[in-house]
């Protein structure tokens, strides 16, 4: 791999020949950043051992200067966490237990090697994927076939089948292998590129979680979507106000990703101007590309070579549409509500805290809604404990509201997704209102 430097609790370290059990994908979300809240949160439960293997890798900080290093630093600053009040902190010393002692009962009772193996996804839930996925392979043959039924349930298997696997997989969580983490979204690519995904949702997003400035899906679409009251109004932002106009921009992500603006991105070199993109070699840039347009073509150009045009373009765009819509709704609603957004303005000091107070829960005793999701509904869970297996969250959900509530710290919630939706849509129109100050100005 070469040389990979990265820094952690403001020490610095060449990783490159570090043999990780997340192999080179969870290493390349380090490269040439502060990786501090990475580190912590997905070792969370286990985190002396890695701190004692990280000193046989550090060097001195004249040898992690570089051109192009540590920008997101230089743009920014430090983050605002205070990691020694964070790690000394009796909520994350509650939440620990708790997760451990599950993970400790899980681990005896399934005969497991380690904590780590018993935090990825149990039988059950490698049954649900499977079966999920030959239902999406099987509706995908007369897809294929032009069939107009399978034009309409394909993007609906799809987004169970990809909910449920593809987000685990690009956290680590799924198996204990990390080339099956690795590999396994790329059988479903249509969605999103796993390398994008994870600078802006595991590097930013899940890091920085509704910071007006640092979080990427904040900053996803500013001049058409006012998703903080730290971003800046324009007009355009007074009609996210009708909810239909946001859902039409939702369902253009996946088909705008897939075509033009991941290729944008990468001309940029920063995703949504918060997180740098990171390449560790030439050849992964150029793997990179040439899959984003193998992508392309297998989503919009395959159909006008088998079909009369006003179909094809029908079989090229709305699966895009669809699986773009089911994303979003399911999605936006863990963040976008007014808790939520006024919470990523001014984040607390602790950084576990912070991940609590800007996210939401909803149904999170509903199958149904688990299955719908891919245990999105889990959001609260699953930004404390990112590298545990969604299937695991269903049952810590409990004991962590019971820790929330002795702590003091908002456990924001929805009995329902629908209730959840309409929150959303109410803070959407609130932040697509014009502020007072810019009206005065």
């Amino acid at each position: 791999m070469g040389s990979l430097v990265t820094k952690i609790h403001g020490r610095y370290y060449d990783v490159g020949e570090f043999d990780h059990p997340g192999g080179c994908p969870a290493l390349e979300c380090a490269r040439d950043r502060d990786a501090t809240a990475l580190f912590e949160s997905y070792h969370a439960l286990h985190r002396a051992r890695p701190l004692q293997t990280l000193t046989q890798y550090e060097i001195a900080p004249g040898q992690a200067e570089a051109p192009g290093r540590f920008r997101a630093e230089e743009r920014f600053g430090a983050d605002a966490f205070d990691w020694d009040e964070t790690l000394a902190s009796p909520f994350r010393r509650d939440l620990i237990d708790c997760a451990t002692r599950y993970l400790q009962q899980e681990r005896t009772r399934r005969g497991l090697p380690s904590l780590r193996a018993a935090a990825k996804a149990p039988p059950r839930r490698w049954l649900e994927i499977g079966l999920l996925g030959a239902a999406f392979f099987a509706v995908l043959v007369p897809f294929v076939q032009g069939s107009w039924l399978a034009l309409a349930a394909l993007p609906i298997v799809g987004w169970l089948f990809v909910v449920n696997f593809w987000h685990d997989a690009l956290h680590f969580g799924l198996s204990r292998h990390w080339r099956v983490n690795q590999l396994l979204p790329y059988v479903f690519p249509w969605f999103m590129s796993p390398t994008m995904w994870l600078h802006q949702h595991v590097i930013g997003h899940h890091v920085f979680t509704n910071d007006p400035h640092r979080d990427p899906d904040v900053q996803a679409a500013p001049r058409r979507l006012r998703q903080s009251p730290g971003s800046p109004w324009c007009p355009a932002h007074g009609r996210q106000k009708r909810a239909v106009r946001v859902m039409v921009l939702y369902s253009l992500i996946t088909l705008m990703r897939n075509s033009l603006r991941d290729h944008f991105i990468h001309h940029a070199g920063w995703v949504n101007d918060a997180v740098p993109l990171v390449f560790g070699t030439r050849r992964r840039r150029l793997l990179h590309i040439a899959g984003r347009l193998l992508v392309a073509g297998s989503l919009f150009v395959w159909p006008f070579f088998l079909f009369p045009f006003w179909k094809a373009l029908a079989f090229a765009t709305i699966p895009s549409l669809m699986l773009s819509e089911l994303f979003a709704l399911f999605s936006q609603v863990n963040h976008m509500t007014v808790p939520n957004v006024e919470a990523g303005q001014v984040p607390s000091s602790n950084w576990y805290e912070s991940q609590v107070r800007a996210s939401c829960s909803y149904a999170m005793g509903s199958y149904l809604a688990f299955i719908m999701s891919g245990g999105l509904n889990l959001q609260i869970e699953h930004h404390l404990l990112p590298g545990v297996n969604h299937a695991h969250l269903f049952r810590l959900s409990p004991e962590i509201q019971q820790i929330c509530a002795k702590h003091g710290v908002p456990y924001h919630s929805y009995p329902t997704f629908r209730a959840a939706l309409r929150a959303h849509f109410a803070t959407m129109r609130w932040l697509g209102q014009e502020p007072v100050e810019a009206a005065a100005g």
